[in-house]
């Protein structure tokens, strides 16, 4: 049954999935589990040990073991923070280190299928497109479709 309409409730709604789609922030009026304080622009996720509440996001370890598994050396990756571009894909920009070297590197991250209007292997190829053509594009480091790094398919650029 599809419903095209406002919701008033005063009251209680229970259900047991709720899917939000479309690249909605709603963080806000969560209360935090961790005891850091966030900085704006933090990657919040559901804390699957209290209900109600939200965690900061371990997505710079799936970045790390993504850039790790792609270059066959230990990378450490660090200063994860949102970007202000991007409005149904989710952009991250961090520093990645290996072997004694830091790269200012960016992610582009794909939250739910539902929005995609291609994959990000398609996407990724049009980046190595741009680079062959000597198009000013940033220049691709890596992509997967696998969610399981960070929640949904991504590729990495160099920062430009």
């Amino acid at each position: 049954m599809l419903f095209r309409s406002t919701l008033d409730v005063a009251g209680t709604i229970r259900t047991d999935v709720l899917e939000i789609v479309g690249g909605a922030d709603l963080a806000e009026p969560f209360e935090i589990s961790d005891d850091e304080p966030l900085e704006p622009g933090t990657v919040v996720i559901i804390d699957e040990h209290n209900p109600g509440k939200l965690r900061m996001s371990d997505v710079a370890e799936g970045l790390a073991r993504f850039l790790s598994e792609t270059w066959k050396e230990t990378v450490g990756v660090e200063e994860v923070r949102v970007a202000s571009a991007g409005a149904r894909r989710k952009n991250l920009l961090f520093e990645a280190t290996r072997g004694g070297r830091r790269e200012a590197l960016a992610a582009t991250i794909m939250p739910t299928p539902e929005i995609a209007h291609t994959t990000m292997e398609v996407e990724a190829a049009l980046l190595r497109i741009a680079e062959l053509a000597v198009v000013p594009a940033p220049r691709l480091v890596a992509v997967t479709e696998d969610p399981g790094y960070v929640g949904g398919p991504l590729f990495v650029t160099r920062r430009v």
